[in-house]
């Protein structure tokens, strides 16, 4: 698969870096030359050599600051790194330049007219040195908490080794729960000890062990559980733990149920061998706490790519979403149904694969919540047969994944209300958002894809996932024609 999320423009790097260099030598040279040397504007004495020079400094920062704001605008806004660089970067770069570019600008005021003349022209250059101070400085304050939270990432949880424990490096992992985002991990090896009986919680599991798994630091927390780095001693190998409590029923033959459910959905995942869907290693239950052993990966989900200011390029989306709707017609013919599709549940990794998680967890945890919040899956991306209590089949996870592909193309969500009961009565009963009323210029076969995987009446719907995929990449081939 091949996408430009994230990636640099190398044509906009030489665009700005030769606009920039004409604009610094074309300055000098100009400011130089014997017809603009001394020609004075107007009744001041500033020359038009000297206006070359500050025009030709000028449009220096102005590229380099252009520059900067493409480069950090193909950052995710993920809540980190990369809402610290969108936020910090470009004020700063501002700021720099003019920091550098002011003893050149100063002399081509100059100060040949006195003080007086050019107080005006003094005074606009403090306001923009001061102005870009102040907004650098505002900017880094209001991005604290992405500071923090990517600091955090790297130092939460790190500790001085005892006599008997060695200090290694975690390889970098990524979010593998649903709710959480990217997390970059560094952690000191602790030595395998048996586990105590764990926590309601599960809190205190670091240095500890689940099954064969030695728990080395917690990577991610949502709605479903947490999700921990662990190792495996035997095969040295790094794997991301998903836990998810199994006693939290309120009888021992529901909990009972529950056990049994889990261990089902575990194993049927666990036969689904596919490259875009995350491989599972193993399932376990250690003191009422049920955990899964998968494939730690790096990357991004796509959840970041749902805002307006923040889509992906078109052709993206809709590989994106083809090998998402692949992987899921694998997994339908397996048997499997995901229940749970949405932006979070689907990565993007460093190296362009597309990833599938959570198969078959929706379902287990739905188990343990109570009957009043018996719906399975988050409530913008469910089917109206879920929101119905009906059972659900493959058609489910495609109407899941015409809301994902509708956001990511829209910038928002086709069912939107203030309160969860108004949005699964919408989901349910009233039509979807139309596409062509935020993206007024796609192709209308798109329109229809769309429409059709959005349809209230699963038989209305794509028959398969396979067929949703298809109908995608055979409007991907149009568009490139």
């Amino acid at each position: 698969m091949s996408t430009t999320h994230g990636t640099v423009s190398w044509g906009w790097v030489g665009f700005c870096a030769i606009a920039g260099a004409v604009s610094l030598i074309g300055g000098s040279v100009l400011s130089r030359h014997p017809l603009l040397h001394d020609l004075r504007i107007g009744q001041s004495d500033f020359t038009a050599g000297a206006s070359s020079l500050l025009l030709g400094n000028t449009l220096v920062v102005f590229w380099t600051f252009l520059l900067a704001r493409h480069i950090v605008g193909t950052r995710p806004d993920d809540g980190r790194g990369g809402t610290w660089a969108r936020t910090i970067v470009p004020p700063a770069v501002l700021l720099g330049g003019f920091l550098l570019a002011a003893p050149s600008i100063r002399r081509a005021i100059g100060t040949a007219a006195g003080a007086q003349a050019h107080v005006p022209l003094l005074f606009v250059f403090s306001g923009v040195l001061v102005g870009s101070g102040l907004w650098f400085t505002l900017a880094w304050l209001s991005r604290l908490d992405s500071l923090h939270h990517l600091l955090g990432d790297r130092f939460q949880g790190t500790s001085m080794p005892n006599a008997d424990q060695q200090e290694e490096e975690a390889p970098s992992v990524t979010e593998q729960a649903g709710e959480e985002r990217t997390q970059i991990l560094s952690h000191a090896r602790r030595s395998p000890a048996p586990a105590p009986p764990l926590s309601r919680s599960g809190a205190g599991l670091i240095g500890l062990s689940l099954g064969r798994y030695r728990v080395l630091k917690e990577i991610g927390r949502g709605s479903m559980g947490t999700v921990y780095l662990g190792k495996d001693p035997t095969i040295q190998r790094f794997v991301a733990i998903k836990t998810v409590r199994l006693d939290g029923a309120e009888d021992a033959e529901e909990a009972d149920a529950v056990k049994a459910r889990f261990f089902r959905e575990a194993e049927s995942t666990g036969r689904l061998s596919h490259p875009n869907i995350v491989t599972i290693y193993d399932a376990g239950e250690q003191d009422g706490l049920g955990f899964i052993a998968m494939e730690y990966l790096e990357g991004t989900t796509l959840r970041p790519y749902g805002r307006a200011q923040n889509q992906l390029p078109l052709a993206a989306v809709l590989d994106t979403v083809a090998t998402v709707a692949d992987a899921l017609d694998y997994a339908h013919r397996q048997g499997v149904v995901h229940r749970d599709i949405k932006p979070a549940n689907i990565m993007l990794t460093s190296d362009s694969r597309v990833k599938v998680m959570d198969f078959g967890i929706a379902t287990v945890t739905n188990s343990i919540k109570t009957r009043s919040m018996a719906v399975l899956g988050t409530p913008s991306y469910i089917s109206p047969e879920q929101v119905a209590g009906r059972k659900a089949d493959g058609r489910a996870d495609i109407f899941s994944l015409g809301v994902v592909l509708f956001e990511l193309l829209a910038g928002r969500r086709p069912f939107e209300a203030d309160d969860v009961t108004t949005l699964l009565y919408r989901i349910a009963r009233e039509p979807h958002r139309r596409l062509a009323d935020d993206r007024p210029s796609l192709p209308s076969e798109l329109y229809r894809i769309v429409d059709c995987a959005l349809q209230k009446d699963p038989a209305h719907r794509f028959a398969k996932a396979g067929d949703l995929s298809r109908s995608l990449r055979d409007c991907l081939r149009a568009m490139a024609a």
